[in-house]
């Protein structure tokens, strides 16, 4: 039996919903946020603010990018597919990586919020990842049957 990750998608499609929801209409509440304020503190990062209106076409931008993934996580949430919990993982896991790598390699575009955005995002998809049973093999697609499956009736 398949372990299904559905649920904790549906959490982190609710959680990545209310964050766009904010970001979207209420962006100095995440600018402003404990955990940002704290990550900047404790790492030294930039501390951002509120939003500034030099700021805000930038700001647009970000909501427009995010609204996608979160529509993507939906879709995963409620399809079922283990193919789209995987996808949800992967780009949590990316998201969450890059962000720090960013940080540490790129102080210019480092900031508390960056990484209180980066830790949830990598914490949900590690998890999604552990719930669903995948493993390395998925995420490179090398053990997928339906590849498999597909290549056969080719032949």
């Amino acid at each position: 039996m398949t372990k299904s990750a559905q649920p904790l998608v549906l959490v982190f499609a609710i959680a990545s919903a209310f964050v766009w929801l904010t970001k979207a209409f209420a962006p100095d509440m995440i600018f402003n946020s404990p955990p940002a304020v704290f990550f900047s503190q404790i790492a030294g990062l930039n501390y951002l603010g509120n939003i500034t209106p030099d700021r805000e076409p930038l700001q647009g931008v970000i909501v427009c990018i995010h609204f996608p993934l979160v529509a993507f996580t939906w879709l995963a949430a409620l399809s079922g597919k283990r193919d789209f919990h995987l996808a949800v993982a992967f780009i949590g896991m990316a998201f969450g990586l890059v962000s720090l790598v960013t940080c540490m390699v790129s102080p210019k575009y480092a900031s508390g919020v960056l990484l209180s955005g980066a830790a949830p995002n990598f914490l949900f998809g590690l998890a999604i990842f552990v719930v669903g049973g995948f493993g390395v093999k998925d995420l490179l697609g090398s053990d997928d049957q339906a590849t498999k499956g597909a290549l056969k009736k080719e032949i």
